[in-house]
């Protein structure tokens, strides 16, 4: 396991494994990410999301 020095922390629950952790912090991100694409190229981009349930 590696480990970095970080500013900020978020908490996670326990029965939550690294994969779904990591899930809920990146995909957010990603949303905002392509939106502030878009807002800067001044053009426009579909989502289709699914629902994947455990």
């Amino acid at each position: 396991m590696q480990y970095a020095v970080a500013d900020a922390c978020i908490s996670m629950c326990d029965d939550l494994n690294d994969t779904d952790g990591a899930a809920k912090i990146i995909n957010p991100l990603n949303a905002v990410a392509m939106v502030g694409i878009a807002e800067a190229e001044r053009d426009a981009f579909i989502v289709i999301a699914r629902y994947r349930a455990s």
